[in-house]
């Protein structure tokens, strides 16, 4: 594997991994509305300035679709929704990289 597949490999699981740690952080967030339990309002705290950015964001996508107003929960349960369809289609793309550059045993 050369230096340019080990850049493009690593980029896409640097994006990876920063969508599973929003998805954590929304879904803690929307936990946090029906449990109160210490650990997960910690969790919420720590999150929520990358909650409410991520909120603005698709607020704004949604406004664009359609001019409906959402409730926060209405809106981060889509969001959360975005951030699992986008990491699906970008590991099927990270897979298929990785199969295509690396050689097949007979």
């Amino acid at each position: 594997m050369g230096l340019f597949a080990n850049i493009f490999i690593s980029l896409i699981h640097l994006v990876i991994m920063a969508i599973d740690i929003l998805s954590f952080f929304v879904l803690a967030h929307l936990l946090s509305y029906k449990w109160h339990y210490q650990w997960l309002q910690a969790f919420d705290a720590i999150g929520k300035p990358l909650v409410e950015w991520y909120s603005d964001v698709t607020k704004t996508v949604i406004n664009r679709l359609t001019r409906k107003v959402n409730s926060n929960q209405a809106l981060l349960a889509w969001g959360l929704l975005f951030l699992a369809i986008i990491r699906l289609i970008l590991t099927g793309f990270f897979n298929a990289f990785v199969l295509s550059i690396t050689p097949m045993s007979r």
